[in-house]
């Protein structure tokens, strides 16, 4: 009856784990989609306000000038 009780608990524990792992890696996931999504809105800002839409022989003109 013992063994029976203490495969019980490992099991729940292993449930648990496995649970809490799911949550971690979840938030893991978010976390580095957010990021990803901050720089490349970041990089899409930069690049408008740079001029970035207008063929780049216009781009070094302006800047040789």
């Amino acid at each position: 009856m013992e063994e029976w009780v203490n495969s019980i608990a490992w099991s729940n524990v292993f449930t648990l784990m496995l649970a809490v792992l799911a949550v971690v890696a979840a938030v893991l996931a978010c976390a580095m989609l957010a990021k990803s999504l901050d720089r490349a809105l970041r990089e899409e800002r930069r690049g408008t306000r740079e001029g970035d839409d207008e063929p780049l022989g216009v781009t070094v003109e302006r800047s040789s000038s």
